[in-house]
């Protein structure tokens, strides 16, 4: 192989950049989006679903990281596109990729960990309603046996999201490191270097 097809082969491709760049961007939003919509629908048997709380992404400590994160993703997918180095186009690819994990594992936790968390919230709320001067321990176990939680589509989006913008930034790193020069000199046939 000649070294013209050499340097053409490790040419970075502008396909892999834009697509990058629009699986992170779209993965970004829809993780922000998500957190506008219901994470945890708690109900209660029996009982009309306008009484009982309805919690959005935003409502939650675990909406608002992944709001963050979600910002923190745009500004770097932005970032690398902007940036003239080589080290300026991975160094945001890289924050990307961390970003994207984050937001994974926040929403996947804020799935798994649903019923957990808010039964015992949902719990206590209805039990200061029904009995405000304290309830028996048969009491709680009455209402407990009614509660349940339910996931909104608002963590599976954002866990999607996540996905998808990990994959923007895996591709938008490729793409920055075969941008990149080589660290190392080329020599010219007569022994001088670029």
């Amino acid at each position: 192989m000649s070294e013209p097809d050499l340097d053409a082969s490790s040419a970075p491709s502008p396909r892999l950049r834009a697509a990058g760049f629009v699986c992170a961007a779209i993965g970004a939003l829809l993780a922000g989006g998500a957190t506008m919509l219901t994470w945890i629908q708690p109900s209660i048997r029996d009982l009309p679903p306008e009484l009982t709380p309805t919690y959005l992404g935003v409502d939650l400590p675990d909406g608002l990281v992944v709001l963050g994160l979600a910002v923190v993703i745009v500004i770097a997918v932005l970032v690398s596109r902007a940036g003239s180095t080589g080290r300026g186009r991975q160094g945001p690819a890289v924050v990307v990729i961390v970003a994207s994990f984050i937001v994974i594992g926040v929403s996947g936790a804020a799935v798994v960990t649903a019923a957990s968390r808010f039964e015992p919230t949902v719990v206590d709320d209805a039990l200061a309603i029904v009995a405000p001067d304290g309830a028996t321990p048969q009491q709680r176990s009455d209402v407990e046996a009614l509660v349940e939680v339910q996931v909104g589509a608002g963590p599976w989006l954002a866990l999607a999201g996540g996905v998808l913008a990990l994959a923007g930034g895996i591709m938008t790193l490729a793409w920055a490191s075969a941008a990149s020069p080589a660290s190392d000199p080329k020599l010219e046939p007569d022994g001088s270097t670029d």
